[in-house]
């Protein structure tokens, strides 16, 4: 069974900025404590790190809109057994995630309630649970919590760094501190801190996790992340340089589990009543970021399952909600006893989970920039290369990707040996478990040829077309004139589609009627006449159906089409135009009155 196409582009958008956004919370503090007053330099250099990585995510989620995120990209680049190393790594991830987040919400709450500690701990347990509930009952319902948060969290963030900068932040006191580094920490601290710096941005993937789930995902999905890397850099730099410079690395350093609730306090006039806003933001922001970690690693599991590498069990989906509703209690409920573990032990598996996937999706970048693969995203800056006679393609963000990733990999394990050991531990578990299924329970998985692995899809082997389906009157040249520059543009041809609705009580599969055909081709020789004299391709296509949007949506679904063109009178509705809209994740060019030539480019919904 299907997942359900529900988020839209702020559901989205929510998703990856409450999970993104929601590490400014927990991160400032531990990183603080490492860097000292070189904080907002780890964060800038993380968000190097962040911003490459995003990319490649943006543009092969595009091209791969389907739930999986870095473990299907690496599948289409390396093959089954790197993509279930990355998948797993991501486990961890969105594990330690789940944990992390609701115990540090806690105690950001608890900065409201002055509760004993084990209440906090209660409190935490207690959240995931009804997160748990949440997600059972279907991933629109756990996006719409997290579009409210992040509307208020935003807002949060913005109201605390203006107070901040007018009533507090002094330029000479974080430029201090920045020159009195030696003295209070050391560049392996530094390292380590560049290393935890992941952990402010780690996320991303949770955007291309829900792709199956969105509503048109191939425009949808970079869209979303190019929003969310604006708006979480921008935030990120604002509130370590705004910090630093108002109340010093040690009062962050000292408050690690609640770190902007005492930097909110010491603000001037404000900062009681901000606390009490922060602590609450805090909790609820937190709670999102744990609820978008249930939701990335069900999604996870249920594509590793799918492609059969890991036990069918996993990718069940609930008859009525649709959702996979087993992953969705499995991993959530591990996390639970984790919520007791020390946050920076927790930060450091965390990062390594995420940063084993992260350099894996720079590296199946790299690769796949050399596969066909059609993208409505290109990132820039792609070099051209010869080497031994072969021509490669080398995205410079990739490369950069790769390189600080496997960095931050580095510093974050080599001075905790608690984290090298459980990341070990848990990457030979999950080989363990591959190994095991695919020897006795998945044994097909032999069968598939490797040699696919770099296919989008079978609709996209087919030859792309530019589609028209509407009818053309002779004046209309131009519209003629711009399906041809579209052709032009994606190298392929042009269809015209004709569909004829044909009545309940004649079968779809007879053919049609001869005159039916003979009138409806008089009708569009000039046309195909005119496409044919600018050298391109044209194709006329006749196809039954019940009603024309039906017809329109089976054909788009079944053949590789770029743009689609279709024609709406001005003042109007369209009953065809919206519902192709609901079902199709293409362009659609729509051709407003076709008496005055407007034109309005629009995509499906």
């Amino acid at each position: 069974m299907k997942l359900s196409r529900n988020l839209t582009f702020f559901s989205v958008l929510a998703m990856g900025f409450a999970d993104v956004g929601a590490d400014i919370f927990i991160a400032i503090g531990i990183i603080a404590a490492f860097a000292a007053g070189l904080t907002p330099v780890a964060f800038f250099i993380g968000a190097i790190l962040y911003v490459c990585t995003a990319l490649a995510y943006a543009e092969l989620g595009s091209a791969f809109p389907v739930a999986g995120g870095a473990s299907t990209f690496t599948r289409k680049a390396f093959g089954k057994f790197w993509s279930f190393v990355s998948g797993w790594g991501l486990i961890l991830a969105y594990i330690l995630d789940i944990a992390l987040f609701t115990i540090v919400g806690s105690f950001y709450l608890n900065q409201v309630l002055h509760l004993d500690i084990q209440y906090v701990y209660f409190i935490a347990a207690g959240v995931i649970v009804l997160l748990i509930i949440l997600n059972l009952l279907g991933i629109a319902e756990s996006a719409f919590l997290n579009n409210i948060l992040t509307v208020f969290a935003t807002f949060l963030i913005i109201v605390i760094s203006i107070l901040a900068y007018m009533l507090l932040f002094n330029t000479d006191r974080l430029i201090s501190q920045a020159l009195e580094f030696q003295q209070q920490s050391t560049w392996t601290n530094f390292a380590y801190a560049i290393g935890l710096s992941s952990i402010a941005f780690i996320g991303i993937e949770s955007i291309t996790q829900a792709a199956e789930e969105t509503k048109r995902p191939s425009h949808t999905i970079p869209k979303a992340i190019k929003v969310v890397i604006i708006l979480v850099v921008t935030f990120c730099l604002l509130l370590s340089v705004l910090s630093v410079g108002s109340v010093g690395w040690e009062t962050l350093s000292e408050n690690k589990e609640n770190a902007l609730v005492a930097f909110a306090k010491e603000i001037p006039v404000y900062g009681e009543t901000l606390v009490l806003i922060t602590g609450i933001t805090g909790f609820l922001v937190c709670v999102v970021s744990a609820n978008t970690g249930i939701i990335g690693a069900s999604r996870v599991m249920y594509s590793l399952s799918k492609h059969n590498l890991l036990p069918k069990i996993l990718s069940w989906t609930h008859p009525k909600y649709k959702t996979p509703w087993f992953t969705v209690i499995i991993f959530p409920a591990l996390a639970i006893p984790l919520i007791f573990v020390k946050v920076e032990i927790l930060s450091g598996i965390y990062a390594f989970g995420a940063l084993i996937a992260y350099i894996l999706i720079n590296l199946s970048f790299i690769a796949l920039k050399n596969a066909d693969f059609d993208s409505m995203f290109r990132v820039p800056f792609v070099f051209d290369i010869n080497f031994r006679k072969k021509h490669y393609k080398v995205p410079l963000t990739g490369l950069i990707g790769f390189v600080a990733c496997a960095f931050s990999l580095c510093a974050v394990i080599l001075p905790q040996r608690i984290t090298l050991i459980v990341g070990v531990s848990w990457i030979a578990i999950g080989m363990l478990i591959y190994v095991i299924n695919t020897r006795f329970a998945n044994k097909e998985i032999h069968r598939i040829p490797e040699k696919e692995v770099l296919a989008v899809s079978k609709i996209d082997e087919r030859e792309p077309t530019i589609l028209m389906s509407f009818k053309l009157m002779p004046h209309e040249r131009h519209i003629i004139d711009i399906a041809t520059n579209l052709a032009k543009e994606y190298k392929c041809s042009v269809t015209i589609l004709n569909i004829v609705e044909t009545p309940t009580l004649v079968p779809l599969w007879e053919d049609l009627p001869e005159e039916m055909v003979l009138q409806k081709k008089k009708e569009i020789e000039t046309f195909e006449e005119w496409f044919k004299g600018s050298g391109i391709d044209v194709h006329v296509e006749f196809k039954a159906a019940r009603e024309a949007a039906s017809g329109i949506i089976r054909y788009i679904e079944t053949h590789n089409v770029k743009v689609v063109i279709l024609g709406k009178l001005e003042g109007k509705p369209s009953p065809t135009v919206d519902e192709i809209r609901k079902n199709i994740d293409v362009p659609i060019l729509i051709v407003r009155n076709a008496f005055s030539g407007k034109i309005e480019s629009q995509q499906a919904a």
